[in-house]
This record gives C-alpha cells, sequence and structure tokens, in this order.
C-alpha cells in the first residue's frame, strides 16, 4: 500500500498535452480499513498542502501558472464510503481551481478500465 508514507507524493509530471501538473496518488490496498481511509485522507491533506502551500511551484517552476490535478490511481473498486469521501474532496479541491481524477487500472496489463466519480 503505497499510503503507508503520507508525506510523500508518489508522482508528479507535466502533461503536455492538457498542459498541467498532475501530482498522481497510488492506491494499492486489499482492504478499506478505517485505517486505510484516515491514510488516504492524511495523504491528500499533504498534497494539498504541497499544492496550497508553493511547494508544487517552489520545487517545479514549469508548474507556475499551470492548472493542477490529483490523479488517484487504485487497482480494485472503492467502495460507497471512499467514493462519499472523494466527492467530498473533489468539492473542496474545485473551490480551489484543483481537479480530482480517480481512475482504475487493471494491475496485469496497466490498461485503463474506468473513471470512478462522476462518470470522469
Amino acid at each position: 500500500m503505497y499510503l503507508n508514507n503520507s508525506n510523500t507524493i508518489d508522482a508528479i509530471s507535466l502533461h503536455t498535452v492538457l498542459q498541467r501538473m498532475e501530482l498522481v496518488l497510488v492506491i494499492d490496498w486489499e482492504d478499506e480499513s478505517d485505517e486505510a481511509i484516515l491514510l488516504l485522507q492524511d495523504k491528500l491533506s499533504f498534497y494539498l498542502y504541497y499544492i496550497e502551500g508553493g511547494q508544487l511551484e517552489n520545487h517545479y517552476p514549469q508548474a507556475i501558472g499551470k492548472p493542477v490535478c490529483i490523479q488517484i490511481l487504485t487497482r480494485n473498486k472503492l467502495s460507497e464510503e471512499v467514493k462519499s469521501l472523494l466527492l467530498t474532496v473533489e468539492k473542496i479541491l474545485s473551490d480551489l481551481q484543483i481537479d480530482l481524477e480517480v481512475k482504475q487500472f487493471d494491475r496485469k496489463n496497466l490498461t485503463f478500465i474506468a473513471s470512478l466519480l462522476n462518470g470522469k
């Protein structure tokens, strides 16, 4: 589970076609325990701190003036509890002009299966 270190960003990239910065958060858990959900909340809080605190632009000057998207990648379907949490987070991020995308992938083939929030 990548959530074990809530004070790191899993991956950062500049999407050259969309001209936006993408911060990737990987969820690779076997079950959605209460502890795992709390770790997800902590990690999302750190991502927001990293963006809003200016660290993203400080470490990646190419991010200045670019839109930002937090992408959550998972290999498992999410429970209704986690979806509800992420919809709440999406609303908060939207107010800050930060996008949130949640995508499910097939781990063996690394192929996109579905977007998990609002049919995106």
